[in-house]
């Protein structure tokens, strides 16, 4: 015994999923119209100045220099090398922010659960300092957040 085949569905203005269907294919034909307008717009204002867009720049000297980087970097070197060197710079700091913040978090928590009369005020104060300063400066401000 088979069963049956599922109720054929009836579009129609009544139908919720019908609307949905419609409402959903207009505003993604609308966001395709107002993006279209925007880049031929912008195409067109580009082309009238002068401006040339892309990435050629890309392989043109920086003519700039990085003072601290784990690359060797001169002025004469290309911006996707430039480039490069600020991504590690960038990933050096994060990796040591999240080494040290992950220390002093856990040295934070430690202490707060401690049943040391020393160790544990100091570390609700640490934690309630940034909010009360936060506070006092919003206060004084004239905005709440």
């Amino acid at each position: 015994m088979s069963t049956p085949p599922p109720p054929k569905r009836q579009w129609s203005w009544r139908s919720q999923a019908f609307r949905g269907l419609v409402y959903q294919i207009l505003a993604i034909v609308g966001l395709t119209i107002a993006v279209g307008y925007l880049m031929s717009n912008t195409f067109a204002n580009m082309r009238a100045r002068g401006i040339q867009s892309g990435f050629d720049f890309f392989l043109q000297p920086a003519g700039f220099g990085i003072g601290e980087s784990l690359i060797e970097f001169d002025s004469s070197q290309n911006y996707i090398v430039a480039y490069l060197v600020g991504l590690s710079n960038t990933l050096r700091v994060a990796l040591v922010g999240l080494v040290l913040a992950t220390i002093l978090g856990t040295m934070i928590g430690i202490g707060r659960l401690t049943q040391n009369t020393l160790v544990k005020p100091c570390a609700q104060a640490l934690l309630k300092l940034p909010a009360t300063f936060l506070c006092c400066c919003n206060c004084s401000c004239g905005t709440l957040p």
